[in-house]
């Protein structure tokens, strides 16, 4: 646990009384929310990264024309083949 001084610049100021509750308030809390922003971040905003679920055999009755020119427009940079010749292959 620091020493607490007149003037606290380089650290995480935190009122605490033990060296638990310290560690807790500046490293784990902090670290915790970030791990959780971050995921959020990564997982839930990027929808159209998890569109090749359509292409599972229980779920192609569900793919549509919209649902494959975002898959196309998603995954373009990977692809060699044109939208067209992609639509076959995915229908297959």
């Amino acid at each position: 646990m620091p020493r607490t001084t007149g003037r606290k610049q380089q650290r995480v100021n935190v009122p605490t009384t033990n060296p638990e509750s310290y560690r807790q308030r500046a490293v784990y809390l902090p670290l915790t929310d970030h791990l959780i922003q971050r995921m959020n971040d990564r997982l839930l905003s990027q929808e159209d990264r998890f569109l090749g679920q359509y292409l599972l055999p229980t779920k192609l009755q569900g793919l549509s024309n919209d649902v494959q020119d975002k898959m196309y427009a998603a995954n373009k940079n990977d692809l060699t083949d044109t939208i067209e010749s992609t639509d076959d292959e995915m229908l297959r």
